[in-house]
């Protein structure tokens, strides 16, 4: 996990975070055929990172700086 935000629930099994894992391009990002709904719970497996943000207000959104902390990104 290189880049997360939180926004506003798309169903039932949102849980609100968009995740990316860094090099992902724009023209990938904007193909809908490249995103998926998957578990926030087997992301967690994989990378526990960005536990301690889950509760983090809609909106927030970090990135991660090659320390291995996540900031929060502000527009």
């Amino acid at each position: 996990v290189w880049y997360l935000y939180k926004e506003q629930s798309d169903g039932d099994d949102d849980s609100w975070w968009r995740i990316f894992e860094g090099s992902e391009t724009q023209e990938n990002i904007d193909n809908s055929e490249n995103i998926q709904y998957i578990s926030l719970w087997a992301v967690l497996n994989i990378d526990d990172s960005f536990l301690n943000l889950i509760d983090s207000p809609i909106w927030a959104s970090f990135e991660k700086w090659n320390d291995g902390l996540f900031i929060p990104i502000t527009k």
